[in-house]
């Protein structure tokens, strides 16, 4: 591929100033660790019935070259990921990961989302041909292709029903490719589901580097108590809806997850193509946006198309949490995942509480020999979450909440009563 296709001094001249990008690790380092630890420990691979449908996606690595005139052709002759890493652009290189935004639209839940590109299976196909038939149809690169190459994969998860816990609605299985050519193959992306691509340094998801980018993301907590659904259509209609709002809040408050917000300096917008396309191609840049579509009717989303902000949370947080955790020196492993520090919590601190009791049995800290005895795949001393089991406590516990706040209600009226009398 020619090396033409490069904007390096364009793509890094607004960013030598970020600690990301001149990481204390090396790509040979990173890459090295990543496939040690893909090949000694085992992934937790999750056999399902045909009724349970199953998704593949893809996460995308590449080594972007900071000096060109490093680059050889001996790139197309690497079978192993040791010849790979044995050339000098890959060792002063910057490893990067690939993302793909969700294109708006007022009736998908999880538009304008961060996302592995993939998708769900076909009838007969395996996960990781799912996985590869996904990626070219949404972006156009060839897994399959001499571009590339399969490292391995992450733990299979679990995706239940947010209003029943017990109800699987699929089996989502993260694959990881790594890009051994220096220059990205063209990108074909597909308007109707793609809004934009970007590429991210893997080091800012290390060493702390996103903590200034820390962000909350809420929700009343009475959206994941079914009984109360009903109430969520009664005060829409209300002329008092801003009051029935606060009053919820006061009684139950509110959830809230943690995400991790891209910087301003990987929001370059290069747009190609007309409005009239349905795909677009795009090559050599950080962030890559397909031409603005417009929809018609009213969004239920917080954002419109210009404001939404790219914040990284959920499913696509905590993949990419697994994959960061592999990437760590043993010596140098956090002994708290980013998916841990993410997961959902209470603002009324007395819900959290319960639901720490539920969890662990008590609410005292567990020893460190108890956290080692947990099967988890990061080699760490930490934490094991289910998130599935998790979620169950959470809405247990704030039906709890809710009947004991009733409870309360109903004797202080009753004392209120009796002291007018």
């Amino acid at each position: 591929m020619s090396l033409q296709n490069y904007s390096l001094k364009k793509y890094y001249s607004t960013k030598q100033s970020n600690s990301y990008y001149y990481p204390p690790i090396s790509p040979n380092e990173l890459l090295n660790q990543l496939t040690y630890n893909l090949d000694t420990l085992k992934f937790q691979k999750i056999q399902t019935d045909f009724s349970i449908r199953r998704a593949s996606v893809a996460a995308i690595l590449r080594v972007v070259p900071r000096n060109v005139n490093q680059v050889n052709d001996n790139w197309s002759q690497c079978r192993t990921i040791e010849q790979f890493l044995s050339q000098n652009w890959v060792s002063n290189g910057i490893c990067e990961i690939l993302y793909i935004r969700r294109s708006i639209s007022p009736t998908d839940r999880w538009s304008g989302d961060l996302a592995f590109p993939g998708g769900k299976a076909n009838p007969g196909e395996s996960d990781r041909e799912t996985c590869e038939r996904e990626t070219i149809e949404e972006i156009g690169l060839n897994l399959r292709s001499e571009n590339f190459m399969f490292l391995g994969q992450l733990d299979q998860r679990e995706i239940r029903s947010l209003t029943s816990s017990r109800k699987k609605l699929m089996v989502l299985c993260p694959h990881i490719y790594l890009q051994i050519s220096p220059a990205t193959p063209p990108m074909h992306i597909n308007a109707d589901e793609i809004q934009s691509v970007h590429w991210v340094p893997v080091t800012y998801f290390m060493y702390d580097n996103f903590v200034e980018n820390w962000k909350k993301i809420s929700y009343p907590t009475v959206k994941i108590l079914t009984i109360l659904r009903w109430l969520q259509v009664i005060e829409r209609s209300s002329k008092y809806y801003y009051l029935w709002k606060k009053l919820e809040e006061f009684v139950l408050g509110k959830v809230y997850y943690g995400g991790i917000l891209l910087p301003e300096d990987m929001k370059y917008n290069i747009k190609g193509g007309s409005n009239n396309e349905s795909s677009t191609s795009y090559q050599g840049s950080s962030t890559l946006t397909k031409p603005q579509r417009k929809y018609s009717g009213t969004s239920f989303l917080p954002f419109n198309n210009q404001k939404k902000p790219l914040i990284l949370w959920g499913i696509t947080l905590g993949m990419t949490s697994d994959l960061v955790d592999l990437l760590y020196k043993p010596e140098e492993l956090p002994l708290i995942s980013i998916k841990e520090m993410a997961s959902a919590k209470f603002t009324h601190k007395d819900i959290d509480f319960m639901v720490k009791c539920f969890k662990n049995g008590t609410p005292l800290k567990k020893s460190a020999d108890y956290y080692q005895q947990i099967p988890c795949r990061k080699p760490v001393i930490s934490e094991y979450i289910d998130e599935t089991e998790y979620f169950s406590y959470m809405k247990f516990s704030a039906y709890v909440a809710l009947v004991v706040r009733m409870i309360i209600a109903w004797f202080v009226a009753k004392k209120i009563k009796e002291f007018i009398k």
